[in-house]
């Protein structure tokens, strides 16, 4: 029988596992898992000071933060590692993906002062900075943290005050970032819907929702979609990732790119020259719509050219009376 000190719990999706932390008889507080199908306790471990815990959707991993250091258990072939070496404080957000391979989170290491989201490889034993520069590759100057990650461990929804993670952002509010492992990019979700930049007021707390193919998260800006009025007040909005696989099948694409679009002027018989800034070795394409209630994006005819942090293309369309333009970064 457990005492009446429980304390920090994580339960599985179907609700077949909870985590927690507690004491039993007495005892010094201990890490449990509890199986509710079987209802046996099917995992013990003596800690000290367990503040967050995460548990895998199958119940085999746990993630924990123990005083100041994070750990992750395999509670089935009980082994388990540490993710720090040195003093963190986790922040927010403590979650694994689908197969339990990754798992997202975010701390602040000691002495640093600003907290940054990592990916660990359980397979790999690695861990990944997800919060990094777009300028080189380190950890981006700002705070970072609040942490989702899809069931596939592709992607990684997080937050973050941070302006160095992608081109042109303002920085003036706390933003949604999408981030990409297969690519290497980093997208601004939380982006003006007219085209300046970040939005004009903060967007927090974003969560993959249902299959991984759906972001939500809560935001104040006005200008993320068209005929927003909530003046103070703030909102839900969910975005959606669409793409087909080679079965025609729907899966995660690559996303599309959020950065300065610059119009260059066009010639006789010719689109627009579009330019904006490229991350050195992604491939780009530029994709238009003649109208956005068409259902597809169709490619422009002109070649993509990147040199120097700069790509850029020439629409050699003959001139539509209008046209819109996305970036998609491979």
């Amino acid at each position: 029988m457990l005492g009446s000190n429980a304390t920090v719990a994580a339960m599985t999706p179907n609700g077949r596992y909870v985590a927690f932390c507690g004491t039993a008889y007495g005892a010094l507080q201990s890490l449990y898992v509890w199986d509710s199908k079987t209802r046996f306790m099917v995992f013990t471990n003596s800690m000290k000071g367990i503040s967050r815990l995460a548990i895998s959707t199958n119940g085999q991993w746990i993630g924990a933060l123990s005083n100041t250091t994070v750990r992750v258990f395999d509670r089935l072939n009980n082994t388990n590692r540490t993710l720090t070496t040195t003093a963190a404080y986790l922040r927010q957000g403590l979650h694994f993906s689908g197969d339990g391979r990754y798992f997202a989170y975010a701390m602040r290491p000691w002495p640093f002062l600003r907290s940054q989201v990592y990916i660990y490889d359980w397979q790999n034993d690695t861990n990944i900075l997800v919060s990094r520069s777009y300028t080189n590759s380190q950890a981006a100057l700002g705070n970072s943290d609040n942490p989702d990650i899809s069931s596939d461990g592709r992607y990684v929804v997080y937050e973050s005050d941070a302006a160095s993670i992608v081109p042109a952002d303002t920085n003036r509010y706390r933003d949604v970032f999408l981030y990409d492992q297969q690519s290497g990019m980093t997208t601004l979700l939380s982006a003006s819907a007219n085209g300046q930049g970040t939005a004009n007021s903060e967007s927090i707390a974003p969560a993959f929702i249902g299959d991984g193919m759906m972001i939500g998260f809560r935001s104040w800006a006005s200008d993320l979609a068209e005929n927003d009025s909530n003046g103070q007040e703030s909102d839900l909005f969910a975005l959606r990732i669409y793409s087909t696989n080679s079965v025609g099948g729907i899966a995660n694409p690559p996303p599309a790119f959020s950065g300065e679009l610059i119009y260059a002027g066009a010639t006789a018989g010719q689109g627009p020259h579009l330019i904006w800034a490229a991350n050195p070795g992604t491939a780009y394409q530029v994709q238009y719509k003649d109208n956005l209630a068409d259902p597809d994006w169709l490619p422009v005819n002109g070649s993509v050219v990147v040199e120097g942090g700069v790509g850029s293309v020439i629409d050699l369309s003959p001139n539509p009376d209008h046209r819109f333009y996305r970036i998609v970064a491979f």
